[in-house]
């Protein structure tokens, strides 16, 4: 867009039939630009309305992505991290020990210390919910062929209780699953570097620069901002993030039950 990048809403006139939605609309993109564009083609997928854009330069994005993936001997899939591990259906998060040092490397590579953003935890106090390392389905970066590979396997993965609706389905089920099964396909953004969580964050770990909202933990113009939860049951007004008073606005979009498959 005029103050960002041209990014592409595959939900414009679709029904919105749960969260499997996401994974057939993601799915249908990332096999056409694919065809068109070739299987190395690097692509984004985000979130639509709680997703907003930082500022940060386009070979930034890229630089950071070539990062993450170089301090995960490969991993050629980029996701989110957050504070918490959702959905807490989820068994066994003791998995997350398993991939444990290579979370400590990036973080070291990247001058940042083991745990750079407990001290800014402001969220629940729940067993669930101890540390920035559990994986965020808002974001996946990567090359087409790999990415559609990962979301075949979310899309397989994500059935189950989701203490959501009552479709039975959670992209994020599916991601954290895959993260354990393919820990060789799939990495996380640890450091924030690409894309900051901010559920469990009070609204100051960023800061307005001009146009820019800048990391107060990495200290660089953050490129997404996953708004995840900072409004519930509302839309949150992106020119208040960074400021003293978060502004939240009624959502418009009404959830239509998942059909049974």
């Amino acid at each position: 867009g005029k103050n960002g990048p041209c990014i592409k809403n595959l939900g414009v006139n679709k029904a919105w039939r749960g969260y499997f939605t996401k994974m057939i609309l993601f799915q249908g993109f990332v096999r056409r630009e694919m065809h068109e564009r070739g299987p190395d083609q690097l692509l984004a997928l985000i979130d639509g309305a709680d997703m907003i854009f930082g500022g940060c330069e386009p070979q930034d994005l890229v630089q950071r992505y070539w990062q993450v993936r170089n301090l995960s001997n490969g991993a050629t899939v980029v996701a989110g991290s957050e504070n918490c591990n959702w959905p807490p259906t989820i068994g066994d998060t003791g998995r997350y020990w398993n991939i444990r040092q290579r979370r400590l490397h990036m973080l070291k590579e990247q001058g940042l210390g083991q745990d750079p953003y407990a001290h800014r935890y402001k969220g629940p106090k729940h067993p669930y919910c101890n540390g920035y390392f559990h994986a965020n389905s808002g974001f996946l970066m990567g090359p087409a062929s790999d990415l559609l590979e990962v979301l075949r396997c979310i899309a397989g993965l994500g059935r189950g209780k989701t203490d959501l609706d009552d479709t039975l389905y959670d992209d994020q089920r599916g991601l954290v699953e895959c993260l354990f099964r393919h820990p060789d396909k799939i990495t996380l953004d640890y450091a924030g570097s690409i894309v900051l969580d901010m559920f469990g964050f009070s609204s100051d770990i960023v800061r307005q620069n001009g146009t820019h909202l800048i990391n107060q933990v990495t200290n660089t113009t953050q490129c997404f901002i996953h708004t995840n939860r900072l409004c519930t049951g509302g839309k949150l007004d992106p020119s208040s993030l960074g400021t003293e008073q978060l502004r939240c606005n009624q959502p418009g979009l009404q959830v239509v039950p998942d059909t049974p498959r």
